[in-house]
């Protein structure tokens, strides 16, 4: 059955047309089937499930890509965090964000035993300000909870998607500003006083 979906491709995030290269039909239920599709821009294919003839997941959800300012220890964890999301692993999402915002304070010289500490060293330097420092310390313990069996809270899918929210801000923060902010410097000149 050929056939074409329209919708956000999340490779390349444009809304474009996605062509059936090939389908399986559920043999407990002839409604759903499961197909992949090929954005018809950036070509990349996307494993979709249809029941009803309605669109109803698709893997991945989003493809997040890191900026080239972010580190790429600190990417390839924020990276991970995405494809836990998209794979439906909340707690696996949590302890990867709480790992990400470690990294991104260990790259920028947090001094602490404990990411706590770290926490509180990179708001006392001033590389986040008290918002993000809350929020760190939220996917602290959301991370926490991710990882660790004895931890009474589990997390929750919207839980996993603050946390990754957050933690993108975060990166956003400490490292995309701070490059734009200078890619900005470096086209424009000081005005003579």
């Amino acid at each position: 059955m050929a056939w074409e979906w329209e919708f956000t491709c999340p490779h390349c995030g444009v809304y474009v047309q996605v062509a059936n290269t090939s389908q399986y039909v559920d043999e407990h239920n002839n409604a759903i089937y499961y197909s992949l599709g090929r954005c018809q821009r950036c070509k990349e294919i996307i494993y979709l499930k249809i029941a009803s003839g309605n669109l109803v997941d698709q893997y991945p959800t989003l493809v997040r890509k890191a900026d080239q300012s972010i580190p790429d220890k600190v990417a390839t964890d924020f990276l991970e965090a995405c494809r836990c999301l998209d794979a439906h692993a909340p707690r696996a999402c949590a302890a990867m964000c709480r790992r990400t915002v470690q990294s991104a304070g260990v790259d920028k010289g947090a001094e602490g035993e404990t990411l706590y500490k770290q926490i509180e060293y990179l708001a006392k330097q001033g590389l986040i300000t008290p918002p993000l420092q809350e929020w760190a310390h939220e996917v602290r313990v959301l991370g926490k909870s991710g990882a660790h069996a004895d931890v009474p809270d589990d997390v929750t899918p919207e839980d996993a998607t603050d946390a990754l929210n957050f933690t993108e801000e975060l990166l956003r923060h400490v490292y995309l500003m701070p490059a734009e902010m200078l890619r900005r410097r470096s086209r424009t000149t000081e005005p003579e006083i």
